[in-house]
């Protein structure tokens, strides 16, 4: 699955473990973590809460290739981790 907005950025843990989801296919993502090692949930799969993640942060549109892709088992799970975006913003200061 993919969204109109299909970057995930999230921390995985407190103390700076962070970790970004790029889908560059249906049925494939690129994960770069913090620290360099597949991240794993003890529940659910990943698959299942990267989906679950990326319906959560859609602006508008999700997409899947699959005819029988079930989209509400990706809300409940969003919904009962609690799962939202959070809209962060970073300022930068150059200095010469």
């Amino acid at each position: 699955m993919t969204s109109d907005n299909p970057v995930l950025e999230f921390d995985v843990e407190r103390g700076g473990k962070s970790l970004l989801i790029l889908p560059i296919a249906p049925s494939k993502f690129v994960q770069l973590s913090s620290d360099g090692r597949r991240w794993h949930h003890e529940e659910k799969s990943v698959e299942e809460l990267v989906n679950a993640m990326i319906w959560a942060s859609a602006f508008k549109y999700v997409f899947s290739h699959r005819g029988d892709f079930d989209i509400t088992r990706y809300k409940e799970i969003a919904e009962r981790l609690d799962i939202a975006p959070v809209l962060e913003t970073q300022s930068f200061q150059l200095s010469s």
